[in-house]
């Protein structure tokens, strides 16, 4: 299975948890680009909550994730969310009928099967964060 890595530095830790923050990397920063795992809209480093272990405040850690997580969260955020709103649009285009004058069963069902994938998204980001394999593990400066 093929998985995404990323350097950062511990910047919290908590009895179960640490915070990781990101460094951007040549590999996924080349160009101008910016990968998925360091891209946002704030201009602050991405931050990401690991099982702690026996990592402690400043430690230099290379955190680990599936591809698929990467796939999944594509497509609940850019896919699902459009899906959803065309069907929940068919639906109040079918709800009304032929011999309605207003079009706002269309565009009652769009905004309802839009908030039905921002609900979805959220519970399976929450899912993937609570069963994600994430693999965590110490790095020397300078070590790939």
């Amino acid at each position: 299975m093929s998985r995404i890595e990323h350097i950062g530095t511990v910047t919290e830790v908590t009895d179960d948890k640490a915070v990781v923050e990101l460094r951007d990397t040549d590999r996924c920063c080349g160009m101008g680009l910016r990968c998925a795992c360091c891209a946002s809209v704030q201009s602050e480093r991405r931050r990401i909550r690991v099982p702690r272990g026996d990592l402690e405040r400043g430690d230099m850690v290379c955190v680990s994730i599936p591809a698929r997580a990467a796939y999944v969260s594509m497509f609940v955020v850019f896919v699902l969310p459009v899906l959803l709103f065309v069907l929940g649009a068919a639906i109040g285009w079918l709800v009304r009928g032929r011999a309605a004058g207003n079009d706002i069963p269309i565009i009652i069902g769009g905004l309802c099967g839009f908030v039905l994938a921002v609900i979805v998204a959220i519970l399976v980001n929450r899912k993937m964060a609570s069963t994600q394999d994430i693999q965590v593990r110490r790095v020397r400066e300078g070590q790939p």
